[in-house]
């Protein structure tokens, strides 16, 4: 009874001086997507109309890998139906997020870049906001090519200077240039999305090695539908996988054998996009990523100790 009467006396009290009651932020904004693509370099645009009545724009832009390096290669841009910028994305931990309140009414574009030329990464768009409509993806276009390739066409011939050969001047000899291929030990990435269920891959290891798994959508309700275990070659569990901010990762060292990376997504209705790295020098033989059952860990068999016999007395 005092407790209902002193609250009641609080209420009271806030009308009396003005106050007004806290108001709750609203969840039944509506949202568009996730549309999930992968670039290999290059822009992925999408259109949508937007009412002008200054109503919340938010774009999210989940991106794997989500790790440092691959983050500087990620932009995120709002264009106007001017063509000019209205706002340019934030990236952060696998995310990069972006918020405005434009009052003109028209067609808007995000825009989604990826910088990196030997990186693909996988992207997952989510638009929101009550003036938002018409979501639409546009075909990606190419990159404007340098000016310097017309340069190129445009400039005049070098002339052939002649050589004396009474000087015993010699041709320089052309140096045969070694491929280059991927770095020794570093396997992927490899890019896949998966919904509720298993990814494994396997991998002959003998050694230390390193297990980067990246994923996208990177935040913590995402992140805690996901799972990612290393399996040793007699089926028993050997690591589990640590999550921080969009990658998850193993570090373990390995007897010569046959090694089971296993991923997996908890979520009923979240697909998720994956992008997996595996590293080390003692690292061969490494499979592609294929949906699997999950694998089934080594049972302990347990042997009944039977009780001491009595002594004859």
């Amino acid at each position: 009874m005092t407790k209902r009467l002193v609250l009641v006396m609080v209420l009271v009290a806030l009308l009396v001086l003005g106050g007004t009651m806290p108001s709750f932020a609203q969840t039944d904004v509506p949202a568009f997507g996730p549309f999930a693509f992968t670039l290999d370099g290059g822009f992925a645009q999408y259109t949508f109309a937007y009412a002008g009545d200054g109503s919340e724009i938010a774009v999210e832009l989940g991106f794997a890998p989500g790790d440092a390096i691959a983050q500087r290669g990620v932009a995120l841009k709002l264009y106007g139906p001017d063509g000019a910028v209205v706002e340019t994305g934030a990236a952060e931990f696998g995310m990069v997020t972006l918020t405005a309140s434009p009052a003109a009414e028209g067609s808007y574009t995000v825009e989604a870049a990826n910088y990196h030329e030997n990186l693909p990464m996988q992207f997952s768009l989510v638009l929101r906001g009550e003036g938002i409509s018409d979501v639409a993806a546009v075909e990606a276009a190419a990159e404007p090519e340098a000016e310097a390739d017309e340069a190129e066409a445009e400039a005049p011939e070098a002339e052939e200077v002649p050589v004396d050969d009474a000087a015993g001047a010699q041709e320089p000899v052309a140096e045969e240039e070694e491929p280059q291929g991927p770095e020794a030990g570093v396997f992927g990435p490899f890019p896949f999305t998966l919904g509720r269920g298993f990814a494994n891959a396997t991998f002959g290891c003998a050694g230390d090695v390193v297990i980067d798994l990246s994923y996208a959508p990177g935040d913590a309700l995402a992140e805690s539908g996901v799972g990612l275990k290393l399996y040793g070659p007699d089926g028993a569990e050997a690591a589990t996988g640590a999550k921080s901010f969009g990658v998850a990762t193993i570090e373990a060292t390995c007897i010569d054998g046959t090694y089971t990376v296993e991923i997996a997504n908890y979520h009923e209705n979240l697909p998720i996009q994956f992008s997996l790295v595996i590293r080390g020098d003692g690292v061969s033989d490494v499979s592609a990523v294929e949906l699997a059952e999950p694998v089934e860990v080594a049972e302990v068999e347990v042997v009944d100790s039977a009780e001491p016999e009595a002594d004859a007395e």
